[in-house]
């Protein structure tokens, strides 16, 4: 058998072996509490209800703009309405 002379070769195949060997230990015990994954669990429960009250409060200011655009529009034809209403009115000798 002949052994492999050519760093080329033999590089990949060791860093293959490392990587293959790398996560077979055990893993480090968890030092968090109970009270503290309970608090967590708490405080994610909190901040999904926020959520989905800045949810419904975000869709319900978009239909507010939504109403608040129409109404601008509105505006705008109520304002060409009264000049044309005043022209009509400059014309009947009023």
């Amino acid at each position: 058998m002949r052994l492999i002379t050519d760093w080329g070769r033999l590089l990949p195949i060791l860093a293959f072996a490392v990587l293959l060997f790398a996560g077979c230990s055990s893993s480090p015990p968890c030092n968090v509490e109970p009270v503290q994954v309970d608090q967590a669990r708490a405080d994610y429960d909190a901040a999904a209800v926020a959520a989905e009250q800045a949810d419904a409060e975000a869709e319900a200011l978009e239909a507010q703009i939504a109403e608040t655009e129409a109404k601008i529009v509105s505006d705008a034809e109520l304002a060409e309405m009264k000049e044309h209403l005043y022209e009509l009115k400059k014309g009947s000798g009023r």
